[in-house]
């Protein structure tokens, strides 16, 4: 027979075991807690439903020490029908030039709040955004039925495309740009889209700035007047009137406007002509004078493209958009 003295032996031990086990299963708990709270990091984007991870030779969706390896290079996501997105991690603003023309350029103290309450709720829930990979194109079906573009043909409402190769949709208004990047995804009950913000664009500047890209000049990797290049892709001379197509062509002439993504050369972290081929709306501070907008544009020098530029009230040759998508 056990004696007393084994019996509470016996006793204490299965008593620790039921602590172990106790503590084991609140630790996979905490765990499961933590990992379920940091699913969706800067590191560790979200890919919407039905959208899908697409491989690119400079960031790749493998996962290494619980992360995709490639999540800082930009990583691509792709809708069913082909249009392309990259993820943009949430970065400190830093750069204080950045920091300075984003107060300077959103006064609006309404649209301001506003637009940073959308701006944190996505990272905030998400870590970052996704940012149209190219600048926003006209459909084929619309490209192919047009002779000869100019506002009239250009500046009406519609569903743009974020695909390589694309006619870009310049000689548009503000207001369209804006009613266009709604319509993108109006019936998705998983993302909505938009024009993208001062702040989305100062993030993506500090981004690109902070992996090393030269965002005062820029001309080693955008489109402007003073460089010269190889490309596929259509190109127009007669400044977006009319295209031809060109395969290795050497981008000779400085008033060149290229179709989206012609050229390896003109990316960073994945997403095509932040620098230069046409200017892009951004949704903020409109005065009498004219309209926000960056990145430079094909017939001017490469310099400073996370400048938030004024432009002319009137569509124009020289500006276009980008797309950002808002997670449900």
């Amino acid at each position: 027979m056990l004696n007393k003295k084994m019996i509470i032996v016996f006793l204490i031990v299965i008593l620790i075991v039921v602590l172990f086990i106790v503590n084991l299963m609140k630790t996979n708990n905490l765990k499961e807690i933590i990992e379920e709270k940091n699913k969706y990091a800067y590191n560790n984007p979200i890919v919407p439903e039905g959208f899908k991870k697409i491989e690119t030779e400079s960031a790749s969706w493998e996962i290494e020490d619980g992360i995709p390896k490639g999540w800082n290079k930009g990583l691509v996501i792709e809708d069913e029908i082909g249009n392309q997105f990259v993820w943009v991690p949430f970065v400190e603003i830093k750069n204080e030039n950045l920091l300075n023309l984003y107060v300077y350029n959103v006064q609006d103290t309404q649209q301001r709040e506003e637009q940073e309450g959308k701006y944190n709720e996505q990272i905030k829930k998400y870590g970052g955004f996704y940012i149209s990979r190219y600048e926003a194109g006209i459909p084929e079906d619309l490209r192919d039925n047009i002779k000869e573009f100019s506002s009239e043909t250009n500046d009406i409402e519609g569903k743009p495309i974020s695909k390589q190769g694309s006619i870009v949709w310049n000689f548009i208004s503000l207001k369209n740009a804006k009613k266009n990047s709604n319509n993108m995804y109006q019936c998705s009950n998983v993302v909505t889209s938009d024009l993208i913000t001062s702040i989305q664009w100062i993030n993506v500047m500090q981004w690109l700035y902070n992996c090393g890209y030269d965002i005062v000049g820029a001309k080693d990797w955008g489109n402007f007047s003073n460089v010269n290049f190889n490309f596929t892709g259509y190109y127009s001379t007669d400044y977006g009137k009319t295209y031809k197509y060109g395969e290795n062509k050497m981008k000779s002439q400085y008033n060149m406007i290229l179709s989206t993504g012609a050229t390896e050369r003109n990316k960073s972290n994945n997403i095509y002509d932040l620098a230069g081929n046409v200017m892009e709306y951004i949704d903020c501070w409109v005065t009498s004078r004219g309209y926000s907008s960056a990145g430079g544009h094909f017939d001017n020098i490469g310099s400073h493209i996370y400048n938030l530029s004024l432009i002319g009230v009137q569509p124009l040759e020289k500006i276009g958009y980008r797309i950002v998508l808002y997670i449900i």
